[in-house]
């Protein structure tokens, strides 16, 4: 081993028999006289014992036990008869940053745990010695100042130390990291010699603590990882550098383990279908020098297929060259069961949502065609000459119509509906006549009951900015909620006020009433109240969806009952306006517009509607020709060249739409205008009619005022909209 610093020079100067060289006090040095400092015996032992402990802390020991070397060689080569070895302790915790006591020799039990933790202003000499920066010595306890009337002073006599030195211990870097000391019960004041020797301690030492302490953070770090991957469960491999082989494979009950090299992992552990991609991945991150990263399904160890998130980091030598990736892979089976899952829920869910929208398109256009002729055969009795008596009930029929067919058109606002997004025709409207309107609409449910109506209108008419249909609907679903949880024979109230710049309908009634606790629920959709008493249907309106087209008016609705069995009273606020521009009259047309000599050609599949609309159109001059199939109109335009051909769309064998391009494929139709008439009202449907060259759709049942209307652009030239 090569000769240690520090100690060579006594030793060469010894063998050359240099007299300067004088041996260690070996003995008390009580009055610190000088003595011969060398001698070739005392020289050789030294070397010899740091020889062997720089091999000791070379070789793989316990720490404890290199520790406890380090102090006895310091004790024995100081000449001493106390040691201490002591580390710097940053961690956060109970304790500031202090020196933790690692080894001792000579130390009483007190003494040691007294100085198992110091601080940076302990009254010691490794204290003032952290302090400083500097080694201290003290010769002489009893006559250095900073011991004076301290409790280490009391330690120190107790324990029987008059004297010690201590040494810092320094990083290659040069941080301070902990403490050597030695200490001595006679008082003394160590040499040059002894200086050198504790200084090549204090480096042997450093050196050892440096390393533990890397070894620590290492086998803490090797400690997280391993909890790591127990808590994740990954499965962890290796990879040579250009992965053809698969070197080793921890599957943690997922994968199959294996410590031997494999070839054929692609076609063991991979699913052929994803293999492909898993290739193409792996040449990205071989391309890339970067990260491999897939989700792909692998062969479980129990011969099932499962999904796994594999991820590989690539690593380098020296030379920046990749030697072997390693990597990891996770369970992610039933997160992607949970997502295919979900995905076919959804997609059940979309199917399922097309089939409901398919089911209230199919209903409503069936429900539409039976009020087609309906509304064509009450104009037809507009036009007759009926007696004065029939025109009121002429009225209510229109007004039951003009119903029936908004209700139509809320199944296809159901989502809408839901959701608020309802569109409103909002005029200036007289309040009475709307009353009137609802009260029609409610009165076969009001005489069902033999309930008593009481109606009171104010003085004058008020008039406000509203939706009217859908205000009558919210009004008769009041009133008809007044019916159905009032016993037979009850009385209702209906009474329209003024409250400064507010109109104000009250639907009274001492029916069921309302406990404090169904007040909260009342206009929440779908909620509904148990009513043992109610009886007869309603209208599908419901308190949620009135509340809303209140609100989306400018108004709202309040809810007051004294109790369960006291009734119950409904009030309705909207904003008057106080002077109408324009009110929307309920008075019909009674005489017809004249289209004397306009051809036009009727084809629709349902008879009566048809026939009717004909009909209504030869009251008005047109000249007809109708028939119900596509076939029969190709026939007929031969000898009856139409101005106008309204064409059903939904009609077997050729639809409308496929009519529509046979009559525009013929030059002595250019100038036809087609008119889409159908029970068909989605906006997918009218892009079908328009892209096939109608200039109009109307939706059935239409009124004799809209279809006048769009005749009149038809004449003209014009496109209707």
């Amino acid at each position: 081993m090569t000769p240690l610093p520090g100690i060579v020079k006594p030793i060469e100067s010894r063998l050359r028999g240099d007299p300067s060289v004088r041996d260690d006090n070996r003995g008390d040095n009580d009055n610190n006289s000088a003595e011969p400092l060398g001698s070739l015996p005392a020289d050789l032992n030294d070397s010899r014992l740091l020889h062997e402990l720089s091999l000791s802390l070379l070789e793989r020991h316990d720490l404890p036990s290199l520790y406890a070397k380090v102090v006895e060689t310091a004790r024995v080569l100081m000449n001493a008869d106390f040691a201490s070895l002591q580390m710097l302790d940053m961690s956060a915790g109970e304790h500031e940053p202090h020196l933790h006591l690692l080894a001792h020799s000579g130390f009483t039990a007190h003494a040691a745990d007294h100085w198992r933790t110091v601080l940076i202003e302990s009254t010691t000499s490794c204290g003032e010695s952290w302090a400083s920066g500097e080694r201290v010595v003290v010769s002489d306890i009893e006559h250095h100042a900073p011991f004076c009337d301290t409790v280490d002073l009391d330690v120190f006599r107790e324990t029987g130390i008059k004297a010690m030195q201590s040494t810092p211990l320094r990083s290659r870097d040069g941080a301070f990291i902990g403490m050597i000391s030695t200490h001595w019960s006679r008082f003394h004041e160590p040499d040059e010699r002894q200086l050198s020797l504790i200084d090549i301690m204090a480096r042997l030492t450093a050196d050892l603590i440096e390393r533990a302490r890397s070894e620590d953070a290492l086998r803490l770090s090797e400690a997280r990882l391993r909890a790591l991957v127990t808590a994740t469960s990954y499965s962890l491999y290796r990879m040579s550098s250009d992965w053809k082989l698969m070197r080793a494979l921890d599957g943690r009950g997922f994968l199959r383990d294996t410590t031997d090299v494999s070839e054929d992992w692609v076609r063991n552990y991979i699913h052929a279908d994803d293999q492909p991609k898993l290739l193409a991945a792996i040449q990205l991150a071989l391309d890339s020098r970067s990260m491999f990263e897939l989700e792909h399904r692998v062969a479980k160890v129990d011969g099932t297929w499962g999904w796994a998130h594999s991820r590989a980091v690539p690593l380098f030598d020296a030379d920046g060259k990749i030697v072997e990736w390693f990597g990891a892979a996770s369970d992610v089976t039933a997160r992607v069961e949970a997502e295919h899952a979900l995905r076919e829920s959804r997609e059940k869910l979309l199917d399922a949502d097309r089939m409901k929208d398919q089911f209230l398109a199919t209903l409503a256009h069936e429900l539409r065609n039976p009020l087609a002729p309906v509304r064509h055969g009450l104009q037809i009795l507009r036009c007759a000459d009926a007696p004065e008596a029939s025109l009121p009930i002429l009225d209510m029929l229109d007004r039951q119509v003009d119903h029936m067919v908004r209700l139509v058109d809320d199944l296809m606002e159901v989502a809408r509906i839901s959701s608020g997004a309802l569109q409103l025709s909002r005029t200036e409207i007289d309040v009475e006549d709307t009353v009137r309107s609802a009260l029609d609409l409610s009165r076969p449910l009001l005489d069902r009951g033999g309930h008593a109506l009481h109606v009171r209108y104010p003085p004058e008419r008020l008039y406000v900015h509203a939706d009217q249909v859908r205000l009558t609907q919210v009004l008769s679903n009041l009133l008809n909620n007044a019916a159905r949880y009032t016993p037979s024979g009850g009385r209702i109230e209906l009474e329209i006020g003024r409250d400064e710049n507010r109109v104000v309908i009250r639907v009274s009634d001492n029916g069921n009433g309302l406990a404090a606790t169904d007040l909260p629920k009342l206009f929440r959709l779908f909620e509904r109240l148990d009513a043992p008493q109610a009886s007869g249907e309603g209208l599908g309106v419901g308190l949620a969806l009135a509340k809303r087209l209140m609100e989306l008016q400018g108004g709202d609705i309040a809810v007051e009952s004294p109790g369960r069995g006291l009734g119950s009273t409904f009030t309705v606020h909207l904003p008057i306006v106080e002077k109408p521009v324009h009110v929307k009259s309920s008075a019909r047309v009674t005489e017809p517009m004249r289209f004397d000599g306009l051809r036009v050609l009727i084809v629709d599949d349902n008879v009566d509607s048809a026939m009717s609309l004909g009909m209504l159109l030869d009251i008005s001059g047109c000249t007809t020709r109708v028939v119900h199939s596509g076939a029969e109109a190709l026939e007929a335009v031969k000898l009856f060249e139409p101005r106008v051909a309204v064409l059903d769309i939904g009609m077997p064998d050729m639809d409308g739409i496929e009519l529509a391009r046979e009559l525009r494929a013929r030059t002595q139709l250019a100038q036809t205008s087609l008119v889409a008439l159908t029970g068909w009202g989605q906006a997918d449907d009218r892009v079908k009619t328009r892209e096939a060259g109608f200039e109009c759709h109307l939706v059935k049942p239409v009124s004799f005022e809209q279809l006048c209307e769009v005749l009149q652009q038809c004449v003209g030239n014009q496109p209707a909209q």
